[in-house]
């Protein structure tokens, strides 16, 4: 073992045998030996090379001729030392490496799941100390005291733990969960569990290895997020996107591109050759330039195509495309997206029409005209007529009869000039009741046979049981160094004077027609307007009115209610009491009267009258609140004759009054309501000799 000879030992002491640190060991047991009887030391014997052996030593006392020995025996463990600190050494990088992973690790063991280590990793995911994770748990309550869910939020079972399935099955599995923590805060973590064996392969224990996985997931969650956000995006936004491969010539839509042509998006889209049925054939020829550019050059595109879907539907696409370029700068694919223009193309399409166009009866607008006038005022085009045209009578339509009359008048004077005129002419209607017509390599006589057409077709047109009156005026340019505009004006000049001498009768007409359709909505209204009329003859009568005037009271009794045709039907029939905003709509007719009335020379003077007939003595009444002298006779003499009809005349929510209950009422209003001058002519001097004037 030493190298030495029996010679050479039995001349050697202690000292020459070990180090000073190790003599110390060895002479502390020898003196063992002596005083306890045995002694032991592992020390390192220097050998005769110079190297050194690790010895464990052993010596009992033996006395030999009464002198103190002891003989002792040393074995070479240096081998078996080496082992163990090697051994020491791996458990050590072990134990750091488990204490330090970022993998949450446990042990239980087997059968009962006990835990006997939890790493810091795992006592973290818990958010727990290793007291409390220890302490108390087992195979039986894995799954409430570490509160394990699965993602959906479901609670695990005991058979579904890693662990768990180690312990009891000896499986090795692995499986994805939530941890929830007493502050409530999921923990993602991934499982995987092993059991482990002894030599007979018995199940002594399981190991699980976790890893927390929430950042990952948020991150995952999000990216999912952001993805779902994306395609909704493009859903909402009608945007798609597209990729192509140059070499494979493969071809990749988004789901939105799929729906924007109607294709089933779980297939694949068509081949890029077939590309060409998805456009019109001028779009087509649009892109497939653009792109030749793009794959040659490199050279982006942005266009609006016209499309054609699956099931034969045309639309628009906004459409984008550049190269994709590899890292020497090679053309090798194609991406781009596009977006669904459909409706914002309809709407463009639409308001260029608008721009151009009347929106109520389709016809040009003043706009146009007035662009079309200047190229058509060419020498080529003469001579160059110009028809000027007024619908009568529009504002009283529509003040008596709505604005839909008044808005079908205007439409059937549109298509009634459409009718007569050519392909070539322009039409537009130029302001509120004005239309104009350009007539292109046209004669003077030629333009008043197309003018009087129009006047004779609106003739028999009615609208509302009106005629259709239209005005005309004329001109035509036959030198091209005459202005255009002075042409124009001309045109506008000969309607005016037409439009003078029509409109007067025209609007005499109407006001007759106005009152047959009041009296036709109400047959009480009939009744009433004549009883009305009739009762204010015989008040001018004894007032000493003048036989011009007398008639004029009466007829203006007969229309003081004719702005109730601008008041809805079902108001002036109701059976019952009106409540306020029907009173109110009620309250409006005699300015609507008024309006009517005050258009047309034949009965402008009545139209204060009209408009006054629901004044009061005391400035009470409406709609202008005057008083006494300021209200008009003849309204003060309707005031009453009204009246004095109203209160004798059944209504549906009371019924007439008797002639005496009417005077009373007629004389308390003396002086608020009526005229005292008035209310005593008629008591004294009227009703006395008409004892028939009563509902």
């Amino acid at each position: 073992m030493t190298g030495y000879t029996t010679e050479e030992l039995s001349r050697m002491t202690l000292e020459k045998w070990f180090d000073q640190e190790d003599i110390i060991k060895v002479n502390a047991a020898v003196d063992d030996i002596f005083k306890k009887g045995y002694g032991e030391v592992e020390a390192q014997l220097i050998l005769k090379n110079g190297e050194k052996m690790m010895i464990r030593s052993s010596g009992v006392p033996l006395i030999l001729d009464g002198k103190k020995h002891f003989a002792g025996i040393g074995l070479d463990i240096t081998e078996q030392k080496r082992i163990q600190e090697e051994l020491l050494e791996s458990q050590s990088i072990l134990k750091a490496a488990v204490e330090n992973s970022q993998a949450g690790i446990a042990i239980a063991d087997a059968p009962d799941g006990k835990l006997r280590y939890v790493n810091k990793a795992g006592l973290l995911i818990r958010d727990k100390s290793e007291e409390e994770i220890i302490k108390n748990i087992d195979i039986h309550n894995y799954v409430d005291s570490w509160r394990i869910l699965h993602f959906d939020g479901t609670p695990y079972s005991t058979d579904e733990v890693p662990l768990a399935r180690a312990i009891l099955y000896g499986e090795t599995c692995s499986k994805e969960f939530i941890i929830r923590r007493d502050d409530f805060e999921d923990r993602y973590v991934i499982a995987n569990a092993a059991p482990i064996m002894d030599s007979d392969d018995n199940i002594k224990a399981g190991i699980v290895v976790f890893l927390d996985i929430t950042e990952r997931k948020k991150t995952e969650v999000q990216l999912q997020q952001n993805m779902d956000d994306l395609l909704e995006t493009q859903r909402i936004a009608h945007l798609g996107t597209w990729r192509v491969n140059l070499v494979t010539n493969q071809v990749v839509w988004s789901e939105e591109l799929y729906r924007m042509y109607g294709f089933d998006p779980t297939l694949p889209p068509p081949p890029y050759k077939d590309h060409m049925k998805l456009f019109t054939p001028e779009s087509w020829n649009k892109l497939s330039t653009s792109l030749d550019k793009i794959r040659t050059f490199g050279i982006p595109y942005e266009l609006e195509l016209e499309t054609v879907t699956k099931d034969g539907l045309n639309g628009w696409m906004w459409a984008r495309g550049e190269a994709v370029k590899d890292s020497d700068g090679n053309i090798i694919g194609l991406w781009g997206a596009a977006q669904d223009i459909t409706e914002r193309k309809k709407v463009e399409r639409k308001l260029l029409f608008l721009s151009y166009h009347d929106h109520l009866t389709g016809l040009h607008n003043r706009r146009f005209f007035e662009q079309e006038l200047i190229r058509l005022d060419a020498k080529q085009n003469l001579p160059l007529s110009i028809i000027m045209c007024d619908v009568n009578g529009l504002k009283l339509v529509n003040d008596s009869f709505g604005h839909d009359s008044g808005d079908e008048l205007l439409k059937n004077t549109a298509e009634i000039i459409k009718e007569v005129s050519r392909e070539d002419d322009i039409i537009a209607r130029i302001g509120g009741d004005e239309f104009v017509v350009v007539l292109p390599n046209t004669t003077a006589d030629e333009t008043v046979q197309i003018a009087n057409h129009i006047k004779e077709l609106a003739f028999e047109t009615k609208v509302a049981n009106i005629e259709l009156s239209i005005s005309y005026g004329y001109a035509t340019k036959t030198d091209d160094k005459q202005s255009i505009i002075e042409i124009i004006a001309n045109a506008e000049n000969h309607m005016y004077r037409h439009k003078l001498y029509e409109r007067s009768s025209m609007r005499s007409n109407t006001i007759d027609l106005i009152m047959k359709a009041l009296f036709e909505k109400s047959n009480r209204e009939a009744m009433h307007s004549n009883r009305v009329s009739n009762i204010c003859q015989a008040i001018a009568i004894k007032m000493n009115f003048s036989k011009d005037a007398v008639n004029q009271i009466e007829i203006a009794g007969l229309i003081h209610d004719i702005g109730k045709i601008g008041v809805d039907e079902k108001i002036l029939n109701k059976p019952g009491r009106l409540d306020m905003d029907e009173r109110r709509e009620v309250e409006r007719h005699p300015e609507i009267g008024w309006r009517l009335l005050s258009s047309t020379n034949d009965f402008s003077e009545l139209a204060q009258v009209v408009l006054n007939h629901h004044e009061k003595w005391d400035g009470s009444g409406y709609p202008n609140g005057l008083k006494e002298e300021a209200i008009p006779l003849e309204a003060r003499i309707i005031s009453i004759a009204d009246a004095y009809d109203a209160m004798t005349s059944d209504r549906s929510y009371r019924k007439e009054m008797t002639k005496e209950e009417a005077i009373k009422e007629l004389i308390r209003g003396s002086e608020t309501q009526f005229d005292p001058n008035i209310v005593d002519v008629f008591l004294n001097q009227v009703l006395p000799d008409n004892s028939d004037f009563r509902g």
